[in-house]
């Protein structure tokens, strides 16, 4: 453990840029900056809406700690704690765990959906990460150290290689600022697909949809412990998931909130038309879940369909 700390504080030492270089960084060589509430939220409605009008393909996808565990494995691996730190985010989403070498090939496909997005939701200009990282190193979570670290170094790798360009980059908590306007968002889907693991929300999606809601696709939820690898996520509705999307999905509204899985779900989705939105945990709001601390600075009261 001590090694695994101390190699968690040299790639934050090694990787470090301050917050106001990488804010600037992020205002220069993004196409738009739009972090605050009062900003992306009007702006993400009226983008959705050209979109699924021209039936032009779009989505936006959030980056938090666990997309940063995954950028790891993308890269050559000079510690185990970067297996080690993405199978403690990737075993709590499927429970059962995968090779070194799958879980490779499926990290450079969460990667590939998050260079892909139109609108990318990152953490870095909400709290100090730089005062978080050496707090969360004090209480030896090297997985909660290292995603952190890199989920922030692969913002200024896109930045400094000039793959943003094109991307709007807004809040990774973008879908809980959503919530007071999900309503609007709806209204403006002719044909919505829905991916979540609340699957207690299907009934009402359909009351409120009705012949709107043309699939709604059940996901394990995450934490759930299945009896078999087979009843797992990965093992048994990824790529039947994947399958699902692979049609002609234009001017179509896919919503999504499956985890790092939902990353790809997005792309794949976007790839064949679709506006693909990655809501994560939006859902357990809509299910009257409290799953994540950050929930303590919303007003959620009479959000909940469930």
């Amino acid at each position: 453990m001590q090694d695994t700390m101390a190699f968690c504080l040299d790639e934050f030492r090694r990787l470090h840029i301050s917050n106001p270089a990488l804010k600037q960084m992020t205002i220069e060589r993004s196409s738009a900056f739009i972090y605050h509430k009062s900003g992306s939220i009007p702006t993400l409605l009226s983008t959705v809406e050209e979109h699924l009008k021209n039936r032009r393909a779009f989505s936006l996808i959030r980056v938090g700690n666990g997309e940063g565990n995954a950028f790891s494995m993308t890269q050559p691996r000079s510690h185990p704690a970067l297996f080690e730190t993405f199978c403690h985010e990737f075993n709590g989403q499927n429970h059962f765990p995968i090779s070194e070498q799958v879980a490779e090939q499926f990290c450079k496909r969460v990667a590939m959906a998050i260079d892909n997005a139109d609108w990318r939701g990152v953490r870095s200009f909400r709290m100090n990460e730089l005062k978080l990282i050496p707090e969360v190193i004090e209480k030896k979570s090297a997985y909660a150290a290292l995603g952190l670290t890199y989920a922030r170094d692969y913002l200024r790798q896109s930045l400094e290689g000039d793959a943003l360009r094109n991307t709007t980059i807004t809040s990774a908590w973008i879908h809980l600022d959503l919530v007071d306007e999900f309503d609007a968002l709806l209204a403006l889907g002719r044909e919505i697909i829905v991916i979540t693991g609340r699957h207690e929300l299907h009934r009402i999606f359909k009351e409120k949809l009705g012949n709107r809601l043309i699939d709604f696709i059940p996901v394990p939820v995450q934490r759930y412990i299945p009896e078999s690898f087979e009843e797992s996520h990965f093992g048994g509705r990824f790529d039947e998931v994947c399958s699902i999307l692979s049609k002609d999905l234009s001017g179509k509204l896919v919503l999504v909130g499956a985890g790092l899985f939902g990353k790809i779900y997005c792309d794949v989705a976007k790839r064949h038309g679709a506006v693909a939105l990655d809501l994560g945990s939006l859902f357990d709001v809509l299910s009257g879940k409290t799953t994540r601390p950050i929930f303590k600075d919303y007003n959620f009261r009479g959000k909940r369909w469930v």
